[in-house]
């Protein structure tokens, strides 16, 4: 496998639209199989990629603050029926517009994002929640704001997209009794020796963050725009919805652990096949599957689980990943495909709001299968 096809895509991404620098890891049956880089960390100071480069992954952020919780879940700290009421009592209190729901906000339902919450990073609740901590922002004393708006429909009722994993990773702090950075570096980054992988990127770090762009539409390729990642709060709040700074090297390690069933490399065990498969399972019925469908672009072909996509009708999906092959994307146009039938994972990373990145998604992912088909 010289994956020449991938490589080329990946070199001549600018004119698909990809951002200015762009990388790939590929895993099969468990094994490193191709890596590549391509373009620039600072195209304005021609600075090119040299492979360690950190990125904002944005909600790439929610498939690993998932997998934590899963790890909790397996270990029977919770159920998923349970309210989140229980843990965060100010979430008993929340309305659907004036009234109190018709029944809680399930754990479930972060999970699955159909809350009520949405994705308001500006009002007054969260001036509110600024105010109070001299915007500093700790997760858990934030989201305890969060709790004060009132929902967007009845919990359960509806898909939404919103800020419920970043709920979710502060449920995580007051069930493991730490920060969410310290669980998931413990049971999670730590012993898949993701060193580079943060919340916060450490001052001597930041050298090593790529260029962070913007597609302009008029002049077909990206503008440098504002390096702050606009879902971090403060320094004090760790996003589980996209807060996650990581690099090419490291996050595939973790896509690859998940495609192996929840086993690093030297066979420990990260998170169990079991609750992995949970992960993967369809959350939806039909009818909640239009709304999924309608309100994001992994829509037609694809079903939701908690906290992934899973590709449902590989046709419909413009995909040759295997019927439920699971993932999400990022902001940015970060992307992680766990194909666990084919064995077959695939992490790719760019650095550009805006750009057409899931027709580009497609067509890097849809190459990967095309070269280890051929063998």
């Amino acid at each position: 496998m010289k994956f020449a096809k991938v490589k080329s895509i990946l070199d001549e991404g600018e004119r698909y639209g990809a951002g200015p620098g762009r990388g790939c890891v590929v895993y099969y049956k468990h094994r490193q199989v191709f890596c590549h880089i391509a373009g620039f960390q600072d195209k304005e100071r021609g600075i090119t990629l040299k492979g360690d480069e950190l990125y904002h992954l944005f909600s790439c952020t929610k498939v690993m603050t998932c997998t934590a919780a899963m790890i909790l879940l397996e270990r029977g700290k919770y159920q998923l029926d349970e309210p989140v009421g229980k843990y965060i009592p100010e979430f008993f209190d929340v309305t659907v517009g004036e009234t109190a729901p018709q029944s809680p906000i399930l754990i479930r339902h972060l999970f699955t994002m159909s809350a009520g919450l949405d994705y308001t990073l500006d009002d007054g609740v969260i001036k509110a929640a600024g105010a109070a901590t001299d915007n500093h922002f700790p997760t858990l004393e934030t989201v305890r704001y969060l709790s004060r708006r009132p929902l967007s429909f009845q919990p359960g009722t509806c898909f939404q997209y919103s800020l419920c994993h970043d709920v979710l990773g502060a449920l995580i702090e007051v069930i493991s009794g730490m920060s969410f950075y310290e669980f998931i570096k413990r049971e999670i980054l730590d012993p898949l020796e993701m060193n580079s992988t943060f919340f916060h990127v450490p001052e001597a770090l930041q050298g090593r963050m790529a260029v962070l762009y913007r597609y302009n539409e008029q002049d077909r390729c990206g503008r440098p725009c504002d390096q702050r990642n606009p879902y971090v709060l403060g320094d004090a709040y760790e996003s589980g919805g996209a807060g996650i700074v990581s690099c090419l090297d490291d996050y595939g390690k973790f896509v690859e652990m998940l495609c192996n069933n929840g086993l690093t490399p030297d066979g420990r065990r990260i998170i169990g096949r079991e609750s992995i498969d949970r992960m993967a399972m369809p959350a939806f019925d039909a009818a909640w599957q239009e709304t999924y469908v309608k309100r994001v672009s992994w829509g037609a072909g694809y079903h939701y689980g908690l906290g992934v996509y899973i590709v449902d009708d590989a046709q419909r999906a413009n995909s040759l990943a295997s019927r439920g092959t699971f993932g999400w994307d990022g902001a940015a146009g970060s992307y992680v495909s766990v194909d666990r039938e084919n064995e077959i994972a695939v992490f790719y990373v760019q650095h550009m709001f805006g750009s057409a990145s899931h027709a580009y998604q497609d067509r890097l992912r849809n190459a990967v299968y095309e070269e280890i088909s051929q063998g």
